[in-house]
């Protein structure tokens, strides 16, 4: 429809549509499998983190249970690290490379050359010049007929109903050329991955895998070495600090009778640093020889006092002796201490003091 100067069209000619947007370009092979490394470090170094922060803290207990569940968190991330990055490789192989061809017959787009005027009618303005009012109409039925229902009497076809003059002749949608429907794009066939990509696969999940092993062995190997000590110096195994002198055996301690042979006893100082009580236990301390190894038989304090265990409450000490029932010949050649029987306990090289 075309508008004379100083009128405005009652309706645009065409609707606008916005371009669309291109599609972000993938990333590259060599960027995702960056990618994918960059994570699984990332996981790895802060499960590393939190372990070693769980075996040096003085809250040494939790790690019983912390460390276990962090490497099962670790390997459950990590292997959900690789299965998306597969999937993620699957669906780039399965994506056509070449942009897909418009069917035949359709129309491309082409957006407006120049803006179109409001389509909106204002008051005030004058009315369109081929537009008739209401009042210059006159009334007539439709003259075209219902579908499934009877022509009326008299009836014109639509190519005799009379037109006012300057008005566009109706186009019979019969004689229309038909366009052919638009065919159905069908997607690239699959093609199988080559023997390089299928043995990398392979190898980022035997690294993987491997990594984890070595993690687990690394804080199995931490867990069950003991921490080194040195004679007359404290060292902390838990909530429980150590003082220990140098091994004395051939001695004789009141109230203690040897079975084996001899005795030897250790003058430790022990000091409960922890917010709850705790027990000092005379069966978790074990003195070695090579491959022998001896547990306490006695916590010996002052002259005739000898127990199995010593309660410790918050901040109290425990001074005396750790007594050891060994045979004849035995000569040690390291002290072990430990706040509990599951703990890491703490290693005194006897010599080293």
């Amino acid at each position: 429809m075309t508008s004379s100067p100083g009128t405005r069209p009652t309706r645009p000619d065409a609707a606008r549509v916005a371009a669309p947007a291109p599609p972000p370009k993938p990333a590259g092979p060599v960027a995702r499998l960056a990618r994918t490394a960059g994570a699984l470090v990332g996981v790895q170094a802060v499960a590393a983190f939190v372990i070693a922060l769980t075996l040096t803290s003085y809250r040494r207990a939790a790690a019983d249970w912390i460390v276990p569940a962090v490497v099962v968190v670790d390997v459950l991330v990590s292997l959900q690290i690789v299965a998306l990055a597969v999937r993620d490789h699957r669906l780039l192989r399965a994506r056509p490379k070449t942009p897909a061809v418009p069917p035949p017959g359709a129309i491309p787009f082409k957006p407006p050359s120049e803006s179109l005027p409001d389509a909106s009618p204002r008051l005030g303005s004058p009315a369109h010049p081929e537009t008739p009012t209401r009042a210059e109409t006159p009334l007539r039925k439709d003259p075209r007929p219902r579908v499934g229902t009877p022509s009326h009497a008299g009836a014109l076809p639509p190519s005799d109903v009379p037109r006012r003059p300057g008005a566009v002749p109706l186009v019979d949608a019969s004689s229309l050329p038909h366009a052919d429907p638009a065919p159905q794009l069908s997607p690239p066939p699959y093609a199988p991955p080559s023997k390089f990509r299928v043995w990398l696969r392979r190898l980022i999940v035997l690294a993987v895998l491997g990594g984890l092993a070595a993690t687990a062995f690394a804080v199995y190997q931490v867990r069950s070495q003991p921490l080194p000590g040195v004679f007359g110096k404290p060292v902390k195994d838990g909530d429980l600090t150590f003082t220990a002198a140098a091994p004395q055996c051939g001695v004789r301690v009141k109230g203690v009778t040897a079975l084996r042979g001899r005795l030897c006893q250790v003058r430790v100082t022990v000091t409960n640093t922890g917010s709850a009580p705790l027990v000092l236990d005379a069966t978790v301390q074990r003195l070695r020889a090579g491959k022998a190894e001896y547990t306490a038989v006695a916590l010996h304090r002052g002259r005739a006092t000898k127990d199995l265990a010593f309660s410790l409450r918050s901040a109290a000490s425990f001074q005396g002796a750790i007594v050891f029932d060994v045979p004849d010949g035995f000569a040690p050649t390291a002290l072990h201490l430990h706040a509990r029987g599951d703990s890491q306990g703490v290693r005194f090289p006897v010599g080293a003091g």
